[in-house]
C-alpha cells in the first residue's frame, strides 16, 4: 500500500483526528505495511506521519 493511500485510510477510520492517524500509521510503518523509500533527513515515524498528515489534508489536499 502506498503511504498516501494508507494515510487516506487511516483519516477515514479515524475521522480526520491527527494524532489517532499519526499513531496509527507510526505502527504500520512499524508492521511493514508501508515503507520509505528513503529517509534522507532521518526523521522519525512521527515525525514522517505528522508531516505527511499535514501534507495532504492541509497543503496539497489529496485528503478529501
Amino acid at each position: 500500500m502506498t503511504q498516501r493511500n494508507k494515510m487516506r485510510e487511516l483519516h477515514a477510520r479515524f475521522h480526520g483526528n491527527k494524532e489517532q492517524c499519526v499513531r496509527a500509521y507510526v505502527e504500520a510503518e512499524r508492521r511493514g505495511e508501508v515503507v520509505r523509500r528513503s529517509n534522507t533527513y532521518h526523521m522519525s515515524a512521527e515525525t514522517y506521519a505528522s508531516g505527511l498528515f499535514n501534507e495532504g489534508v492541509q497543503r496539497k489536499r489529496w485528503i478529501h
